[in-house]
């Protein structure tokens, strides 16, 4: 585990044997995320230097992102299935047999059925809130309230 001691102690010490001016330009060659990445860029950026990255931030972001989705996805239809009484065993063979356009499919139609499921609670309680004050107000007023 790197601390916060460790970490800044990265940032400060390039400074000392090297001599880093404005002029100079760093090549970045490691993921923008990775921990020493972000370091060095804060040694350029303390510096006054330039940046160089050796592949565009962008597609290596797009990139990476597509495979976090895809990991993710697999962990919310293999969790789906294990609460439908399926074997966790059993739901991970039934992932890797899916393609990615179906599990994307499925991990999708999840995320609605939640959506959709929390909307609807919430607009019941808020029908019941309604009612408990109209009723309220009403016997404030010393009117009464008879359902048949």
């Amino acid at each position: 585990m790197l601390s916060n001691r460790n970490y800044l102690h990265q940032i400060r010490a390039p400074h000392t044997p090297l001599e880093i001016s404005a002029d100079d330009v760093f090549l970045s060659v490691l993921p923008v995320w990775h921990s020493y990445e972000r370091a060095i860029e804060y040694v350029a950026i303390f510096g006054g230097c330039s940046i160089a990255y050796s592949k565009l931030v962008s597609q290596v972001l797009i990139e990476d992102m597509a495979k976090v989705q895809s990991f993710l996805e697999n962990k919310v239809v293999v969790q789906k299935l294990v609460d439908y009484g399926v074997s966790p065993a059993e739901a991970m063979a039934k992932v890797k047999a899916m393609s990615a356009q179906d599990l994307h499919r499925l991990a999708s139609l999840t995320d609605r059925a939640a959506a959709g499921t929390d909307s609807a609670i919430g607009f019941l309680i808020a029908l019941a809130i309604l009612i408990i004050l109209i009723i309220v107000i009403l016997k404030l007023m010393n009117k009464e309230v008879v359902v048949r």
